[in-house]
């Protein structure tokens, strides 16, 4: 096995879980494009809460290399495995030994090993990246972890007043202009963007602040650094209330001095680049298309300290779509939340990264759910070292699935929650299929049940033998698993399953 890969996670007496065995890669499988693990399941089974449980394990295992303690952050006893260039990991506090039927957990003093061996626990690898995605206000995922430098939170828990305005859009382009040097980045954006049917414009605009003393073709750097350090007289602000740019500038001065010569230059750069909001305006903006900008990539990242030192506005964001162009906060939340979380998984994922993404198919159209997981692999193809896991609602996610580098896992609800995973392909199902076979949920109408139920009738209609009852009885058991809500009351096929049932009562 390359790159990473999440093996296998037993729990036990979990305050969530109870009980449960989940395994999220197949032996079998290539390793041509990066692995994908589908979890699905109803609400209320713990997805969400499965995928926040596998980083906190991460977590306890960087403080474990650090302390040789365990910090507890779940509950109960535990095995978890996982692999990083064909190295096999264990992080446990009890073994989960199997006898036939049985189950013997015999728990442990908490360790963490290299295959059956205890191992120098500075030298046990952890994914260079963990980055957690959603949309929603209601994820599980920490949304920091200062111990673990390689933990990033994609989502818009960090202040929800602002998830869909400016804060959201300033971390988007921020994360954009740190990573324009990576030489996949553009090529990538503009697929993103073809995903969701836009055109090959990305446009960032802002409107400068202090114009007629900042943006001046005679700025000097003398002239810069007292419009901070003597701002009361370039402003209108007393002595005694400096701004709160000017500790950024201190900083600035202090830990990167040769910055404000180029900041300087930009600033005369951005005056020739200054466009009228309409004709006959005072008020000001400079913009470019990230395709075909007039600034190198040094200036764009140059420009986030113009921001953070309070002399541009906050950044607009504007796309283009059959010729019309529009701002992101008139897109659909759909499109909105994709651009952000993209973005930000080109800007931060690296070899060997676990990619957590929970239920990415809220506010997408049909179409883009069903080609979510191929766009995924074919724009992060590079990066086959790397594990992404995906938990979703969704049957048009698992229609995508290519069975040959991903695996399946259906949660489901009983005594406790189980993992039940899912040996077929299911690429190219269709959604009758997979709602069916894999959801266990029939349509009205379902054609894959229409088919089962003949089958069964064929079976009736021939000569009665051992074999052929056994096999009908088999049927009517699967049968009676499906949740058989989606058939209507006046459907006759709900009427021909219950007399099945009353007939083979006994099945």
């Amino acid at each position: 096995m390359q790159g990473l890969k999440i093996l296998r996670l037993q729990l036990y007496e979990n305050k969530i879980f109870d009980d449960l065995d989940i395994t999220f890669f197949d032996k079998q499988d290539k390793e041509k494009e990066p692995y994908t693990s589908l979890i699905i399941g109803p609400n209320g089974t713990g997805k969400s809460n499965l995928l926040r449980t596998i980083i906190l394990l991460f977590q306890e295992i960087n403080e474990f290399k650090k302390t040789g303690k365990r910090n507890p952050k779940i509950s109960g006893k535990f095995s978890f495995e996982y692999s990083i260039n064909g190295k096999h990991y264990f992080y446990c506090n009890a073994e989960f030994i199997k006898k036939g039927e049985e189950k013997i957990i015999k728990e442990t003093k908490p360790h963490l090993r290299t295959k059956n061996e205890e191992s120098e626990t500075l030298n046990v690898e952890i994914p260079s990246a963990i980055i957690a995605l959603s949309i929603m206000l209601t994820d599980k995922f920490p949304t920091e972890m200062p111990d673990y430098k390689g933990y990033t939170y994609l989502g818009v828990k960090f202040n929800p007043s602002t998830a869909k305005t400016t804060t959201f859009i300033r971390k988007t382009v921020e994360l954009l202009f740190n990573t324009l040097d990576n030489d996949f980045l553009q090529d990538n954006i503009f697929a993103g963007l073809k995903f969701l049917e836009y055109e090959r414009f990305l446009y960032i605009s802002y409107t400068p602040r202090y114009k007629n003393i900042i943006f001046t073709d005679d700025l000097t750097p003398e002239k810069f650094e007292n419009f901070f350090l003597k701002f009361w007289e370039f402003t209108k602000r007393p002595k005694e209330s400096p701004p709160w740019s000017l500790n950024y500038f201190k900083r600035l001065k202090q830990e990167a001095p040769s910055k404000i010569p180029k900041l300087v230059r930009l600033c005369k750069k951005i005056r020739t680049n200054l466009q009228k909001v309409y004709p006959g305006s005072r008020s000001e903006y400079f913009g470019f298309n990230i395709f075909d900008t007039p600034f190198s990539k040094e200036e764009l990242k140059l420009i986030n300290d113009l921001y953070s030192l309070d002399l541009i506005s906050y950044p607009s964001l504007s796309f283009r779509k059959k010729g019309k162009e529009f701002e992101i906060e008139d897109s659909s939340s759909g499109e909105y939340h994709f651009i952000s979380g993209f973005i930000g998984l080109l800007a931060k994922i690296q070899e060997n990264s676990l990619v957590l993404i929970d239920e990415p198919e809220n506010s997408l159209h049909p179409n883009w759910q069903m080609k979510y997981i191929s766009f995924l692999k074919s724009i992060f193809k590079q990066f086959k070292s790397c594990h992404f896991i995906v938990a979703t609602h969704s049957h048009f996610l698992v229609s995508d699935l290519d069975g040959n580098n991903s695996n399946i896992n259906v949660l489901r609800k009983g005594e406790f929650i189980e993992a039940q995973p899912i040996p077929s392909n299911t690429y190219g199902w269709s959604a009758e299929e997979i709602l069916l076979n894999v959801f266990q949920t029939p349509s009205t109408r379902n054609y894959y049940l229409s088919e089962e139920l003949g089958n069964i009738f064929q079976l009736i209609s021939e000569e009665p033998n051992e074999r052929n009852v056994k096999e009908i009885k088999s049927k009517i058991e699967k049968l009676k698993k499906l949740d058989l809500t989606g058939l209507s009351k006046s459907d006759p096929l709900k009427d021909v399953v219950n007399q099945l049932f009353q007939k083979f009562a006994d099945a």
